[in-house]
């Protein structure tokens, strides 16, 4: 325990609180020992049938005599509202009077009338509910979010460090050892940054290894472990940077989460229904149950998360480390970036890390909380503190109300890691008690209202889930704001300023229910969550106390009476407490009371409900015994006509699930006749009987177990005594077999539809008509088009050369991106494409179809340029490649091609007259009268004047309006011995890359890389009559280019022309 909270003296409290009721109450209670009342937990179902049961034991006179009411989750609900309501009254009788009262009941007609107390009652409840959940959702995400923005930039700057390295190893060396460096980075580019850190932990491996043979196996494995583990979060985190990295820089590979959250829903809606018919027990069962599902599907999700977060860190900021559209690199502007990013998430965590309130306030407990208050406290004069809740005092029974503490680590000594939670009772006003411990008295300000504690008794849907508690089960929920667990705060210590969770303890606990590992009692906060989680009959604290008597209403749901939760508490009595507890065999007049054996609750031939068991309390007690009436929710023979036809509309009746909490009038009403109904064979005379039992039972009245067979159903010939001839009529309803074949259908739409979803994500994975031929129906006319014109048949050569033109470009822009690559893949197609650009040329002023051809970016077809290393890898591993701007990778399009080509040809004269018979583009050759000069000996031609003999001249422009003006600046510069280079629209660049358009340069500029290229660029503006042009040489920031000159011109200087000079500014 933390310590927080003194013990009391051992026994004393709860004695205090019996006898102090008992003294209330005079002499009237006839027997001496406790009895004691255990409503279960099962939601408002269970609620209702308890409810109907203590009304029939009120309208027998019975329910004053229990001293003792423990209750769990949904018994907790009508369990505080008895509570409160023999605290308003005025004793015993009065409250027993108010609970047997009839349909005239105010109570009554409130609680059926708020059985759907979680249901929106309006349309401004609806909104404010959602309102509710958005708040508390957008905040936990805000949280989480800020993590997971520390955790990118932590990631992004081990990835920046080792780049930037690798980089200046790379570029610091030339020759054999730039080569050396080189060879290096294409083997570490293939890996995710930080697994190459995955040699420490090999050398810890190594080191535990060493030390164990040396030490002739008395080593400690701890190193080795530590290795382990070191080893696997840096595979996730590798893992995680990796593909974070795909997704910032190439948004299609979001198609491939795509396809996992696609087949999420339908690979759900395949497996429950398999897990729900798979046979109990069995391995397919287990593979299969919703707690495995739920728990890998959690830890996806939360993979996913951490994968989301660091994309946008990449995104924004590791990403600026290189320029696709340059090669350069610019470490300086990411780690900027990067920095401003990590200063705002840790000032945002280290300002808000110390407001412990937003756990609670961020889940659904306030809400939950509130609702419950109203539909169940709502008529008893609302909530009040647990220190001024005292039900004993004025006749009610003390109220005994249990939660979970859940606890799945312990760095220190042992714990039970298959309970994972330890089972605390909480009795007003000021007493608790966790697990085997001895009461305590709650410090001031941890009490808090009866209505909170009910909540938590209650939040059953939480990260912390007692023995089910897994990390994805709390991943999943605690990511969807689906919380309705609470941070308690016991009292004790807290932890100093210089420990990490005394700093920031909101985000330490934050994880803990991230990740599911919650500290338990050793801590002083601790996470409450449904006392069904560890014991959910709430029959334990009763046997603590030794009661004589317990009456328990076993209301989980048990829709194959496997009587799990019985199961447990048997387990847990007899290894925590010593007590063991044997069902025995009732004679022939119990079992005309509705009692039979285990086996006969569950026979559809018995019509029993009730079941006994004798308790011994052990070898420290064993002068002590006592009996467990378990009442289970069955039909039975001679229920109200209603109820029956209820049952028979539906098949799950009295064990629907618990997550149905939208009790509608008539299922209300059919839960509270039952319990009623079965209640009233609990008369005085039958509880007194059934008491005596204790004492006088022999051992061998105990009815030993029987296994249940693989339909779920007992032995028949269990479900009554040796001998018996008379038959049971059995119970009334004929239950409805289970329609499988529904399942099926549901099984195999759910197949088809992940499929489908399979076939959509892989749709949009890979490029459209990837590996698909050029239909031959659109391709026809382009050939038909082509003959045309070669053969001479047409009398109007000029139309048919148009006609050409606008067929390539109609074909070009109805294929499919991989049909147009297949396209680029057949020489005879190619062949067309460039004729049709030759015999366009001299057109262009005559056809806007031609004139469209030739100077359109996306009408002639373009080649695709091989990519480098870096680009193949989306920069991951970033450094300088020159490859981006090597002019030979920069294609031209096709018609380009064919034009440059053609002018070395003909030594600029016009291209041969339309019509005439041109043969398809020959290979390269440097004979022209063996064919056209590729275009990369056109630019290698040197002229006799060499200013810029080498300089290579990259032209960029932002759009293509004027890319005709801009091109007159070509021959200008090629006479001085430069080679022009394409020009570029860094607009139409960013696009395809799917990036942010670069701001215009204010007014032209020319950028030489190297003092060599100097003169040529200063040079460059009077050529064209502009020597006012701005002339830089390039930032140091960035990776110089031998003989390479940047002409970046701005939209107006384009606009404006080059054909004139530039009007000289005034004074």
């Amino acid at each position: 325990m933390d310590g927080g909270n003194a013990p009391a003296a051992a026994g004393s409290e709860l004695d205090d609180l019996v006898a102090e009721r008992r003294k209330h109450l005079g002499e009237n209670i006839p027997q001496p020992g406790r009895w004691g009342i255990a409503l279960s937990g099962g939601g408002v179902r269970s609620a209702t049938f308890c409810y109907g049961l203590i009304a029939a034991l009120a309208a027998n006179r019975q329910f004053w005599r229990f001293d003792l009411m423990s209750t769990v989750s949904g018994g907790g609900y009508i369990g505080a509202m008895l509570g409160r309501l023999a605290q308003a009254g005025d004793d015993a009788e009065a409250l027993q009077k108010e609970l047997a009262a009839g349909e005239r009941s105010v109570l009554r007609k409130w609680l059926r009338a708020n059985s759907r107390y979680l249901n929106p009652r309006g349309v401004g409840d609806l909104k404010s509910v959602v309102v509710t959940f958005l708040r508390n959702l957008l905040g936990i995400h805000l949280e989480i979010g800020m993590l997971g923005i520390m955790l990118g930039c932590a990631l992004g700057a081990v990835d920046l460090l080792a780049w930037e390295a690798m980089n200046q190893l790379i570029w610091s060396r030339t020759g054999a050892g730039q080569q050396q460096a080189l060879a290096i980075w294409d083997a570490v580019s293939q890996l995710p940054t930080i697994w190459l850190a995955l040699v420490i932990p090999l050398l810890m491996a190594g080191c535990s290894v060493v030390m164990y043979w040396h030490r002739a196996g008395n080593s400690d494995d701890s190193l080795l472990t530590l290795a382990y583990s070191l080893a696997i979060v840096l595979l996730l985190l590798g893992a995680i940077d990796w593909i974070a990295w795909r997704i910032a820089n190439n948004p299609r590979v979001l198609s491939v989460l795509g396809v996992g959250f696609v087949l999420l829903l339908p690979v759900f809606r395949v497996l429950m229904p398999l897990a729900q018919q798979a046979t109990p027990g069995s391995y397919f069962a287990r593979i299969l149950n919703m707690s495995t599902l739920v728990d890998y599907g959690g830890r996806i999700g939360l993979v996913a998360l951490a994968i989301f977060w660091t994309a946008v860190v990449h995104a924004l900021a590791t990403s600026q480390a290189w320029d696709s559209l340059t090669g350069q690199v610019d470490f300086g502007a990411a780690w900027a970036w990067l920095a401003g990013l990590a200063c705002m998430a840790m000032v945002w965590v280290l300002f808000t890390g110390r407001h412990l309130q937003f756990l609670n306030r961020s889940s659904l407990h306030d809400f939950y909380r509130s609702r419950l208050i109203k539909a169940y406290l709502g008529a008893c004069k609302n909530d009040i503190k647990l220190s001024d809740y005292e039900p004993h005092k004025h006749g009610g029974p003390v109220h005994l109300m249990n939660v979970c503490v859940n606890q799945t680590f312990q760095r220190k000594g042992a714990f039970n890691i298959d309970r994972q939670g330890e089972l605390m009772t909480v009795v007003g006003p000021k007493h608790y008690r966790v697990g085997l411990e001895e009461w305590r008295q709650l410090k001031e300000g941890t009490e808090h209202s009866v209505g909170t504690w009910m909540a938590i008794s209650g939040a059953a849907v939480a990260p912390g889930h007692g023995s089910g508690s897994s990390p994805g089960y709390a991943a999943m929920l605690t990511s969807l704001g689906i919380r309705l667990g609470y941070w308690w705060d016991s009292g004790g210590p807290r932890p100093g300023l210089a420990s990490g969770a005394g700093l920031v303890p909101k985000y330490k606990y934050l994880l803990a229910e991230l990740f599911g590992q919650l500290p338990g009692t050793e801590h002083v906060f601790q996470y409450l969550s449904d006392g069904g989680h560890c014991e959910n009959t709430g029959v334990f604290p009763l046997l603590r106390e030794r009661c004589k008597l317990i009456v328990l209403a076993d209301c989980g749901a048990d829709p194959e009476y496997r009587f799990d939760d019985l199961e447990n508490l048997l387990r847990r009595a007899r290894i925590d407490l010593g007590a063991s507890i044997r069902f025995i065999r009732p004679d022939a007049e119990l079992k005309q009371r509705g009692v039979g054996t285990l086996d006969d609750l569950v026979s559809d031939k018995c019509n029993a409900c009730i079941a006994l068991a004798q308790i011994d309390y052990g070898e420290q007690a064993s002068d002590e015994k006592g009996v467990l009436v378990l009442v289970k929710p069955a039909l039975m023979r001679d229920l109200p006509e209603d109820v029956h036809n209820y049952a028979r509309d539906n098949d799950s009746f009295p064990q629907q699930s618990t997550a149905d909490q939208f009790f509608a009038e008539d299922q209300w009403e059919s839960y509270f006749s039952l319990g009623r109904y079965i209640g009233n064979y609990l008369s005085g005379e039958m509880l007194e009987r059934v008491e005596r039992l204790a004492d006088s039972l022999p051992a061998a009245a105990a009815v030993p177990a029987r296994p249940i067979d693989k339909d779920g159903q007992q032995d028949q010939a269990a479900a009554s005594e040796p001998g018996d001839k008379e038959e049971d009529p059995g119970r009334s309803p004929v239950r409805l077999a289970v329609r499988r074949a529904a399942g099926a259908t549901v099984g195999l739409g759910a197949l088809l539809t992940a499929v489908s979803g399979v076939g959509m994500a892989f749709d949009k994975a890979t490029p459209p008509g990837a590996g698909q031929d050029p239909d031959r129906d659109l391709l026809r006319p382009l050939y038909a088009a082509y003959a045309d014109l070669k053969s001479g048949g047409s009398v109007d050569a000029e139309r048919s050369a148009a006609r050409l033109a606008a067929e390539v470009m109609y074909v070009w822009q109805s294929l499919e991106a991989g049909q147009q690559q297949e396209l680029l893949k057949q020489p005879y197609a190619v062949a067309v494409i460039q004729d049709a650009a030759l015999h366009c040329k001299p057109l262009q002023q005559t056809y806007p179809a031609c004139h469209t051809l030739l100077t359109s970016d996306t009408a002639c077809p373009r080649p695709l340029r091989s990519k480098t290393p870096v680009e193949r890898s989306l920069g991951y591993w970033a450094r300088y490649d020159p490859a981006v701007r090597d002019p030979d990778q920069i294609p031209n399009s096709l018609c380009e091609q064919a034009v440059l080509a053609d002018a070395t040809v003909s030594g600029g004269e016009a291209a041969p007259k339309s019509g005439a018979p041109y043969p398809p583009p020959a290979a390269p050759s440097g004979d022209a009268s063996q064919g056209r000069q590729p275009a990369s000996e056109v630019l290698e031609t040197k002229p006799a004047t060499q200013l810029c003999q080498g300089a290579q001249i990259f032209i960029q422009i932002y759009g293509n309006e004027g890319r005709e003006k801009v091109r007159q600046l070509r021959d200008p510069w090629r006479a001085v011995g430069a080679s022009v280079q394409p020009i570029e629209d860094v607009n139409a660049s960013a696009r395809r890359l799917a990036r942010q358009p670069p701001s215009p340069v204010p007014e032209p500029t020319v950028i030489y890389h190297t003092d060599a290229m100097q003169a040529c660029a200063k040079a460059l503006g009077g050529l064209v009559q502009h020597p006012e042009w701005q002339v830089r040489q390039l930032s140091k920031v960035y990776t110089p280019t031998r003989n390479t000159i940047e002409v970046w011109l701005p939209p107006a200087a384009v606009k404006a022309g080059f054909d004139k000079p530039a009007a000289r500014k005034e004074g």
